[in-house]
């Protein structure tokens, strides 16, 4: 196969996720993975109210759906349980990143040998991030920090949030320069996905494709019209309104700011 270097990277990560792979709740208390395998569960036992979350919350205003919703599914499928179901996706995830740092870079260099190098030296190598005390106290400076990631905060939304953000990055870049329905297609598809599985992930989506659409010399050779750059963006919005309300959108942004005010020296 043309593209059988992608197997690489992939390769390298499920033998580093490995552990992953077993075992249900995790033994870090800090991890966030409870947190969406309990929405799971209320999506599953109790619907659009939660009366057990702050005295009661309208699952409408709780995380992105996308994994919890996954991890319903899985549970339902293949009758295990929502943790184990949770791990397993995370797994998934896991692998899922560098494969679309493969196809991000492939799509925009066309060759083979950067597209396998940028997803193996992801996979395998710990990251800038270690110059930050704090976090090389956590990682000891010998995993990547996203394996850190999962295996003690549990964040599988923000990892596959990466991984869709860069597929939509990628399947952009095509529609930018084949303006084929294909493209148009993906490019919407997973930037919808990456809306429903982590707003970080498409604050990110945003960011990126923006700067593309300032390199568009380098893309495609030509400027796209307004119309033509807005549709996937459009079409993506349309797939994750139901998720995306007004509502929805001013309460997260609410809640970033008070975030970020109380992290504030």
């Amino acid at each position: 196969m043309r593209h059988a270097a992608a197997l690489i990277p992939a390769a390298l990560s499920l033998l580093m996720a490995a552990p992953l792979l077993s075992g249900e709740y995790t033994r870090h208390l800090g991890s966030i993975e409870c947190a969406y395998i309990a929405q799971a569960r209320f999506a599953r036992d109790l619907g659009s109210w939660c009366p057990l979350w702050y005295c009661g919350f309208p699952m409408s205003l709780s995380y992105p759906p996308a994994i919890p919703w996954a991890t319903l599914l899985l549970h339902k499928l293949a009758g295990i349980s929502l943790a184990r179901a949770y791990r397993l996706l995370s797994t998934l995830s896991y692998l899922m990143v560098p494969t679309a740092i493969y196809a991000f870079t492939y799509i925009l260099y066309r060759r083979i040998s950067t597209a396998t190098l940028a997803a193996t030296v992801y996979a395998v190598f710990p990251v800038q991030a270690y110059m930050l005390r704090e976090l090389a106290d956590v990682a000891h400076y010998t995993v990547p920090w996203h394996l850190v990631v999962l295996t003690v905060y549990g964040e599988c939304p923000h990892t596959a949030g990466i991984a869709m953000m860069l597929l939509a990055a990628a399947f952009y870049v095509k529609y930018i320069r084949e303006k084929t329905a294909i493209s148009l297609m993906l490019s919407s598809l997973f930037l919808a996905a990456t809306a429903l599985t982590n707003l970080i992930a498409l604050f990110s989506a945003a960011v990126v494709i923006g700067t593309l659409l300032g390199l568009k010399d380098w893309i495609s050779g030509e400027s796209p019209t307004l119309p033509s750059a807005l549709k996937p963006a459009l079409i993506a919005y349309g797939l994750s309104a139901f998720k995306l309300t007004p509502e929805f959108l001013v309460k997260s942004a609410e809640f970033g700011a008070s975030s970020l005010s109380r992290n504030q020296p």
